[in-house]
């Protein structure tokens, strides 16, 4: 949910885009292997530090392709979806 969000948000803003596409990739570059210490200090070996590698590490991946998919949209494609009065 949040990348998703996150996603819409910058691939609809052209603004935000610029300002935090930079920060989004340089995160998504980050190997997850490389936060695994702070997971272990934070939450111990247990389940929960496995959810929070795993969502730390697929969040981006996420956000980057939501944020590309959404601005690659047409925008003939909302003009058109609003003239049929389609909630865009």
């Amino acid at each position: 949910m949040i990348g998703v969000s996150v996603g819409v948000m910058l691939g609809a803003s052209q603004v935000l885009a610029r300002m935090y596409n930079p920060t989004v990739r340089f995160f998504a570059s980050i190997p997850s292997t490389l936060l695994l210490p702070i997971a272990v200090q934070l939450f111990g070996i247990a389940s929960t530090m496995n959810v929070f590698l795993i969502c730390l590490g697929s969040v981006w991946v996420i956000i980057i392709n939501t944020c590309d998919g959404v601005a690659g949209v047409d925008r003939s494609w909302i003009r058109s979806a609003r003239s049929l009065q389609l909630d865009v």
